[in-house]
């Protein structure tokens, strides 16, 4: 049987019940909150698509050479602090 889903409707206005009646914040800082956990996620993702496309013996002649890993570490590294920093001003709001 499958499972019963919420429609977007309804999801949408009990956020606005939830947090948009408030002025200055509601809608805005909710949405704001479901970035910065969707940001979260991205670090994992990519560190793991690094690691994984970076195997000689999984993608043999189509591993990454060392400047791609090199250049791509950076990137993620430029994302994670950006995180940190995007976390840091979401828990101050």
């Amino acid at each position: 049987m499958g499972r019963v889903r919420m429609p977007h409707p309804v999801r949408a206005g009990s956020l606005q019940l939830l947090g948009g009646n408030r002025p200055g914040r509601g809608i805005a800082q909710l949405l704001l909150l479901s970035q910065v956990v969707l940001s979260l996620q991205l670090p994992f993702a990519v560190v793991l698509l690094i690691r994984f496309t970076s195997r000689r013996d999984v993608m043999g002649a189509y591993a990454n050479p060392r400047g791609v890993v090199v250049l791509a570490s950076v990137i993620v590294a430029v994302i994670v602090a950006m995180n940190v920093a995007m976390v840091g001003m979401a828990l101050l709001m």
